[in-house]
């Protein structure tokens, strides 16, 4: 079946357990700071990450939400990752790249030469000193036309300093998860040029087995249509599930692919209802988990895998972005809803069944 959808983001645990982020308002915000990303290192303690420069913390489960950075008409932070309570990364437009090791008392901006101005999409750390960070240019100064430049970075210090792994011509990195401290995906789109000025952009992978070096470069999919890779998950047992749209605007369709055996062969799916855009995916275990899009209040639910999703509805928003499960059963997803596009963070304490918006 052909793709028609465009990646975002993936994130993987060892427990294999599937988060969905979405922005979601909590109180005394402001309404522009529309969420993309949410992070729990335990039942309680959390970070959400959105327009603005914006970082929130809870440490109760949601009922309460502080600010600890927020840099008005500041660049959009994508994503974050903890390790614990203590050290935390969050990267976003324009090479920001954050690091704190305090809990989120102080954050510190990294500055690092090999970053340029790239758009930095995912981070991934699997100790407090070894992660990855992934992004690129899509229109940038190295091509004519209209075409993608990617990287991946490798730290071994806590983030203070990055070396440059991968630099892809025609090719943006734009999810990247490890299922250990050597063992990788990333995952992204790739400009195929049909003529000079016109060509589509298929979604693909690459792996490492060590942490360093990256190779396996296939498609996911067959038929040549525009893509974007939003997010994958690397989960417990070798399972594998990248999602994304196809499609261009104002007309996408939502794509998931998953992976059983480590991503050497896989299923794609084309949910026929739901968010036409998946913005993001987390699996809780090896055959459950959820995924998150743009375009509907629906989540996505999968029992199997990813081989078969079912839609859960939540009530809230219509742009859902990120998503992070605690446990089983509770887990948030963050994004914005209404006219306004305020921002939206939800909880579910039943495995998606019913939501709750938390203020």
């Amino acid at each position: 079946m052909g793709l028609r959808a465009r990646l975002r983001r993936v994130c993987i645990t060892g427990a294999g357990v599937v988060v969905i982020l979405l922005a979601a308002p909590a109180a005394a915000l402001a309404w522009d700071a529309l969420y993309q990303d949410v992070d729990f290192v335990t039942a309680s303690r959390g970070w959400v990450v959105g327009m603005n420069t914006t970082i929130i913390r809870t440490t109760n489960g949601g009922k309460t939400w502080v600010t600890q950075k927020r840099v008005s008409g500041g660049p959009m932070l994508r994503d974050v990752c903890f390790r614990s309570k203590l050290y935390g990364w969050a990267v976003g437009d324009n090479a920001r790249l954050y690091r704190t090791t305090d809990g989120g008392k102080r954050w510190v901006r990294v500055r690092a030469a090999t970053f340029g101005t790239a758009t930095l999409y995912s981070v991934k750390f699997t100790s407090a000193n070894k992660g990855w960070i992934c992004g690129g240019y899509w229109t940038n100064v190295y091509f004519d036309t209209d075409q993608p430049w990617g990287y991946i970075w490798g730290t071994s210090d806590g983030g203070r300093t990055w070396t440059q792994q991968v630099t892809a011509a025609s090719a943006c990195y734009t999810a990247i998860d490890f299922v250990n401290g050597w063992t990788g995906v990333a995952a992204g789109r790739s400009r195929i040029q049909t003529t000079p000025s016109t060509g589509f952009d298929m979604p693909f992978i690459v792996q490492t087995t060590d942490g360093t070096f990256w190779s396996g470069f296939q498609y996911l999919g067959t038929t040549p249509v525009t893509a974007m890779v939003h997010g994958l998950d690397f989960a417990a047992g070798g399972r594998l599930v990248v999602v994304g749209e196809y499609g261009t605007a104002p007309t996408f369709f939502p794509f998931l692919f998953s992976s059983g055996d480590w991503g050497t062969t896989w299923a794609e799916v084309n949910p026929s209802a739901g968010p036409p855009t998946v913005e993001d995916v987390r699996m809780v275990s090896n055959l459950v988990g959820y995924a998150v899009g743009d375009g509907s209040p629906n989540v996505y639910k999968t029992t199997d895998g990813g081989l078969t999703w079912m839609l859960k509805g939540t009530r809230y928003g219509r742009q859902l972005r990120g998503v992070d499960f605690v446990s089983a059963s509770t887990g948030y997803a963050v994004g914005a809803y209404g006219v306004a596009h305020r921002p939206l963070i939800i909880k579910t304490a039943n495995g998606a069944h019913t939501w709750t918006r938390v203020k």
